[in-house]
């Protein structure tokens, strides 16, 4: 073998193992952006499983709110003030984005935004309607506040504090 052929041939070789490390690596990296590819999706699966997680927490907060307020009577004069009605107003201040419940014992829940309450004011009269002065879903510590008021008056309330206790919540009224 000639001098020239072995130095083409070696030149060859080296061409060849280039080509096939930077073809490892291209492998490398794809292997990589695949492993990344499937951690994004578990990452956004797991945000999505948080998300729905806290919005069934607010959304039981809210009805065990509700149920506490209506049902069990613990706002002052709250039964004798709805005059027997079996509709309740509430306003979505501070719950907006909340699955509100629209039953709730016996009563039904007419959800409506601050401006609807108004609106509704001015064509109806004065009512009384329920709406949270206080909503704060940390998982471990919630507090809630709740009260009843007038178009232009507040009439009473409650506080709540459900706090998390091994697998349930207990619950502080005051």
């Amino acid at each position: 073998m000639r001098k020239d052929q072995a130095i083409i041939l070696t030149m060859a070789a080296i061409i060849i193992a280039s080509g096939l490390v930077m073809l490892s690596q291209r492998n490398q990296l794809i292997d990589l952006e695949n492993k990344y590819s499937l951690l994004e999706t578990q990452h956004d699966s797991l945000m999505l499983e948080q998300m729905k997680a806290q919005q069934r927490l607010e959304s039981e907060m809210v009805y065990e709110t509700l149920k506490t307020a209506l049902i069990e009577d613990r706002i002052p004069n709250f039964p004798a003030l709805m005059h027997n009605t079996s509709t309740v107003v509430l306003s979505t201040e501070l719950i907006g984005d909340v699955d509100v419940p629209r039953q709730v014992g016996g009563y039904t829940v007419l959800i409506l935004d601050p401006d609807e309450i108004e609106a509704r004011a001015a064509t109806e009269g004065a009512f009384l309607y329920l709406r949270f002065t206080r909503f704060e879903p940390n998982p471990d510590n919630l507090l809630v506040s709740i009260q009843t008021s007038g178009v232009f008056d507040s009439v009473g309330g409650m506080s709540i504090q459900f706090k998390l206790t091994g697998k349930t919540y207990g619950a502080w009224i005051s």
